[in-house]
């Protein structure tokens, strides 16, 4: 082989060392710049997505074997894509993440556009919710309209004020496991009974608004959801009433981009505690990103309460499952912990067609 030939064969060498050597540069200085992009959305407030979009397309003409992009480029590809790995959330967590909201839909959180409930409803909190109780027992049941929004039966009893076979709007559980009138749920989440069709059993309620509504509709909301968990509660202390004291029902209420938990237990005798156990808002720009983790940690807490009362009563009004539990409910009927006694009656605010009842 003569010299030229070596040094050739040398020349390639050290050019396919240099590209790989590049290349290992500009994914160490990717990873370097996502780190330090993520940093950046965590500590400030002041960074705003113009500006990164901006030097997306900037080009600083330094450019490697195999790549047609500049390092420049790259390398802020790269950092802007880091947006889609918020924080240092689990898989679950990502995917309830939708940060499409600041890109497409940042006009529902405008008090200035005439945005309605279904808004908040379809672009916002649905896509969440609707991943937040995957792959488990529970279902979505959403308000089907006018002519679906409850279940409407004949009732045989006797009313003060309706008289019999009176037409009684049932709440607090789809599946006619509780016979409280109400309003119409704009979210129920469910668990279906196995060992009879078309039968289920609420476990949480949750009612949405689209932003700035008002005070009387967000009072309103906060109203209906107390009575949608005590009648929840009030069947399972029926069904279960030895663990009474343990059940908390949760319920979600959601004002435009504001989610607020609550709960409801029943504390003592007669004694409803309807407790908030937090809120958190939707971020609507990209400088306030750190508080959608706030949301998500809100949203998981609503479910694992949800979830919790799975190992409740509540079956939905399936005869085959309730017989085990009125036997079980028997035997603990003289238990000093049964807090059958400590249920009240529900009063119901008047509603269209519906008059002011105790029940």
């Amino acid at each position: 082989m003569t010299k030229k030939d070596q040094s050739d064969n040398l020349d390639r060498v050290i050019r396919k060392e240099q590209s790989e050597l590049s290349t290992a540069l500009v994914r160490g200085a990717s990873a370097l710049a996502k780190e330090r992009i993520h940093e950046q959305l965590i500590n400030s407030s002041k960074r705003k997505a113009s500006v990164l979009e901006e030097e997306r397309v900037k080009d600083d003409g330094i450019y490697i074997d195999s790549c047609e992009e500049s390092v420049g480029t790259l390398i802020k590809k790269a950092a802007l894509n880091s947006y889609k790995d918020y924080h240092s959330l689990d898989y679950d967590e990502k995917s309830v993440v939708a940060l499409e909201l600041m890109e497409f839909y940042s006009y529902v959180f405008s008090k200035d556009v005439d945005t309605t409930e279904t808004d908040a409803v379809v672009k916002v909190w649905s896509p969440m919710l609707e991943r937040l109780f995957r792959r488990i027992q529970l279902r979505t049941k959403w308000y089907g309209g006018k002519n679906h929004s409850v279940d409407y039966r004949y009732d045989t009893r006797d009313s003060p004020s309706t008289g019999p076979h009176h037409l009684r709007e049932h709440l607090g559980d789809s599946g006619d496991s509780s016979d409280n009138l109400g309003f119409k749920v704009d979210l129920r989440v469910v668990k279906d009974s196995l060992s009879r069709r078309k039968k289920e059993a609420d476990k949480a309620n949750c009612e949405i608004s689209r932003i700035d509504p008002g005070l009387v509709k967000i009072t309103n909301d906060r109203t209906k959801l107390l009575l949608e968990s005590k009648a929840v509660l009030d069947k399972i202390v029926e069904e279960d009433p030895g663990r009474a004291k343990e059940i908390s029902v949760p319920a979600l209420q959601l004002i435009g981009n504001h989610a607020i938990l609550y709960s409801l237990s029943l504390a003592a005798n007669g004694l409803y505690a309807g407790l908030k156990e937090g809120s958190a808002y939707v971020p609507n720009v990209i400088s306030n990103m750190d508080s959608f983790r706030d949301v998500i940690l809100l949203l998981f807490k609503f479910k694992a309460a949800t979830t919790n009362i799975l190992a409740f009563g509540l079956k939905g009004g399936d005869d085959g499952g309730g017989n085990n539990n009125n036997s079980d409910n028997n035997s603990s009927s003289n238990n000093s912990n049964n807090c059958t006694s400590w249920v009240r009656d529900t009063w119901v605010p008047p509603g269209e067609n519906l008059g002011c009842l105790l029940i």
